[in-house]
This record gives structure tokens, sequence and C-alpha cells, in this order.
């Protein structure tokens, strides 16, 4: 079992682990399908965007 010192690194750097990278690339293709391809209703197509669900 590793030692909890050395579990994460000190300095935290999220933006190089491929979980964080794979996330924002789904993040981004999900924001252009919003904005290209839902129809605009105020800012309630963004918001069902960051919900992860339609109403």
């Amino acid at each position: 079992m590793p030692d909890n010192d050395n579990f994460l690194a000190p300095k935290g750097n999220y933006k190089n682990l491929i979980a964080f990278q794979k996330t924002e690339c789904i993040y981004d293709i999900t924001l252009y399908f919003v904005e290209h391809y839902l129809p605009k209703i105020g800012d309630r197509t963004v918001d069902v965007e960051w919900c992860g669900m339609i109403e």
C-alpha cells in the first residue's frame, strides 16, 4: 500500500490528468453542439448543457 505522503502530487497539476483532458474535450464538443444546433431560448440552452439533462 502506498504511503499517504506520496498519494497526490504536491502541486496538484490536474490539467495533466487524462481524465481532465477527456472531460474538457467532451465539454467543448457539447458546448459547440448546443451553440450551433439547438434553438436559442434566452440562456436556457446553456443551462441545459450545464446540468446535463433536458426538461
